[in-house]
């Protein structure tokens, strides 16, 4: 499974029609990554900064 999802990421990746995952899933992202669980947990800034690209 993990080599057909890849396949199917890189033809979105490498397409040209814009992508990108959806809302609920980026939120999850910023959420996650900002947490104080981590040392040092992410900026909000640069965590939407990473989406963004």
């Amino acid at each position: 499974m993990h080599t057909v999802a890849r396949s199917r990421l890189a033809e979105l990746a490498e397409g040209a029609v814009p992508w990108g995952p959806p809302v609920v899933a980026a939120w999850g992202f910023v959420r996650i990554v900002t947490q104080p669980i981590f040392d040092p947990p992410t900026p909000i800034g640069q965590a939407v900064e990473f989406l963004d690209h």
